[in-house]
């Protein structure tokens, strides 16, 4: 088995720096031998997106975001997401909640990588998989744990966004 981890910038939040490492020792005891994982923490690219990490396997790209939680959450698709009243939030200048956020860099990381198969890929984008590539999923992982949740999405939302907690996050994922 290949795997492989890049760090791009330090962690500014203690929270993320701990979650990248136990995901990163979980994700390998649990990885399936035969095949290569490359997962990449804290960078930068996409069009200047920040992701808090990005897997690499060979049937997908799930784009990960840590989300630190201490109590129940209370969200949707559009307006802000609470936990004991006060919000969760989005990490970035777009005044989003978390599923917008996470919707808007999977939106970017697809687009992204249809443009530059042909780079992207060793044989020049002969052997482009179409079907391989959209395979661009995300997660929102809460750590420490999984916490009550009352978040209200889309039942398309389903088939790409996973929603867990850091103890189960590598064996789902």
């Amino acid at each position: 088995m290949t795997f492989k981890c890049y760090l791009g910038e330090d962690h500014t939040r203690q929270a993320e720096g701990i979650a990248a490492r136990i995901f990163a020792r979980e994700l390998r005891l649990c990885a399936n031998p035969d095949e290569p994982i490359h997962l990449a923490f804290n960078i930068r690219f996409w069009h200047d997106c920040q992701v808090d990490a990005a897997l690499f396997t060979p049937h997908a790209i799930t784009i990960i975001d840590w989300k630190d939680t201490l109590g129940p959450i209370k969200g949707s698709e559009t307006g802000a997401w609470l936990r004991n009243g006060q919000p969760v939030l989005a990490g970035s200048e777009h005044n989003e909640n978390p599923y917008q956020q996470i919707l808007r860099i999977r939106q970017t990381v697809s687009g992204f990588i249809k443009k530059n198969a042909a780079q992207l890929l060793d044989d020049g984008g002969k052997r482009f998989d179409q079907r391989l590539f959209s395979q661009v999923g995300a997660a929102l992982v809460f750590t420490p744990t999984d916490p009550e949740k009352d978040i209200s999405l889309p039942s398309t939302t389903r088939s790409w966004l996973v929603l867990t907690g850091l103890d189960g996050a590598a064996k789902l994922l």
